[in-house]
């Protein structure tokens, strides 16, 4: 079994796939300099947001790094409990 990104995969796989006739050439990456830090952005956002609506609701909440950002960026757990 292998542990992978999905989205990272998705996009792997869509980028070996023939462009049909339809479709521009032109994507997203064109349009944003940065969609990684983009994207990593978006979700530290949501996870702040998930972090403050379960403290409101009386849960203690930790963000735990499980691996090293070198084998994924998208190494973090939130790890919620109610004392």
């Amino acid at each position: 079994m292998r542990l992978t990104d999905w989205n990272a995969s998705v996009h792997q796989r869509l980028q070996g796939a023939a462009p049909s006739a339809s479709v521009s050439k032109k994507s997203v990456r064109h349009l944003v300099s940065c969609p990684e830090g983009i994207a990593a952005s978006v979700e530290a956002v949501v996870t702040y947001g998930r972090v403050q609506w379960l403290q409101r609701h009386g849960y203690v909440v930790r963000l735990v790094e499980y691996v090293p950002n070198c084998v994924t960026p998208k190494n973090r757990c939130l790890v919620a409990y109610r004392p």
